[in-house]
């Protein structure tokens, strides 16, 4: 074959491919129309958009970039996670005997795979999963029984996968939880004194949680027993009056049968770092969680003590810890706070979550 007859067959095959070339149609599809539709194109490509509104200008996002005269993708358009929106979770539980309801409207392209409660109880390592139904519309609910709420209390977040497996997690979320049936006991699992406090001996307690009734009637060790407080500025002891949130007392009894203090009606508070306020010189301090935490402080403040080691009196060594309904004893050089932290790590982290006038814009790409 001479070699005009190739450059002639050369020509026709790359004008062909050309026409094929030009003549496909690139499209750009949504898989969902929420509320709508716009158009805009040029002379090399049209887009379709679900927000209504004309794409006139360069627009752009975590997963792509849409340019007029121009489509250039930096990664697989349907990589955005659920979004979560609406979380509703109670701010306050009432311990009756009844359920308390979490709800959050999820939505994606991909469709929803799962979404669960991530329940994590006070004082425990483990998180339990609670899978929630979804009612029709992308709305998800989830009654946390009666069982699950105690005076340990607890902290839960939402965590949802769509079906490409890319997932969003929420805040954690905390509620206060009010009881009314004697719970606040001191023979509680995690307490210091599961026993009571025995008679003739001098410890140092507090009261986690928070009491309804904060009034301690003035008593002398003559009358069977004795509450003190301790005054950091003017260095002296007092007999109090009222139980104080993060404060302890020394306290002792002359009462035959050991003393077990409980309370008809408290609080427990929410699992949020808890602020405990230092003045210049020794502080008697208590912690208001229902088990062990631990605590940040400045490198000024010493680490706590506490008097006895349950039947052998006289101080112990640095605590790293603080335990529900005992008392510790920590000097400060000079004004400063203590932290206590109700779990060791304090994971914020969240992903999509909608704004209530934010739009999110899903492009699914056909060649």
């Amino acid at each position: 074959m001479s070699n005009n007859i190739k450059k002639m067959y050369y020509t026709i095959f790359i004008v062909l491919v050309l026409n094929i070339v030009s003549g496909q149609e690139y499209k750009i599809q949504f898989s969902h129309i929420p509320i709508g539709q716009g158009i805009a194109q040029n002379d090399s490509i049209g887009i379709m958009n679900s927000v209504g509104s004309m794409l006139n200008n360069d627009v752009s996002s975590d997963s792509f970039t849409v340019g007029v005269g121009f489509l250039n993708t930096t990664q697989s358009a349907f990589s955005e996670p659920p979004i979560i929106d609406n979380f509703t979770f109670p701010d306050l539980i009432i311990k009756n005997a009844q359920s308390a309801l979490v709800s959050a409207t999820i939505y994606d392209l991909n469709g929803i795979n799962s979404a669960e409660l991530y329940f994590h109880m006070g004082g425990s390592t483990d998180v339990i999963k609670l899978p929630m139904s979804n009612n029709g519309n992308g709305e998800y609910e989830l009654l946390i029984h009666d069982s699950l709420i105690n005076v340990q209390n607890f902290r839960a977040r939402i965590v949802s996968v769509d079906n490409m497996g890319y997932s969003t997690t929420t805040v954690y979320r905390t509620p206060e939880i009010q009881f009314n049936n004697g719970e606040l006991s001191m023979d509680h699992e995690y307490s210091y004194y599961p026993d009571g406090i025995q008679s003739g001996k001098w410890k140092l307690i507090s009261w986690p949680g928070q009491p309804f009734n904060i009034s301690l009637a003035p008593s002398e060790l003559n009358d069977g027993h004795v509450f003190y407080s301790w005054k950091p500025i003017k260095e002296e002891y007092f007999i109090p009056t009222t139980i104080e949130t993060g404060r302890s007392y020394w306290f002792k009894h002359t009462y035959k049968e050991p003393v077990v203090f409980k309370e008809d009606s408290s609080s427990a508070l929410p699992l949020e770092d808890h602020v405990v306020n230092l003045k210049p010189g020794w502080n008697m301090i208590g912690s208001p969680f229902f088990f062990p935490v631990q605590f940040d402080k400045d490198s000024t403040v010493i680490d706590p003590i506490t008097y006895g080691n349950l039947d052998k009196p006289g101080w112990s060594g640095g605590q790293q810890k603080l335990n529900p309904w005992n008392g510790y004893a920590v000097f400060a050089a000079d004004t400063s706070t203590m932290i206590l932290t109700p779990f060791e790590e304090s994971d914020s982290s969240a992903g999509r979550i909608a704004a209530a006038s934010e739009w999110y814009l899903n492009l699914k790409i056909e060649k």
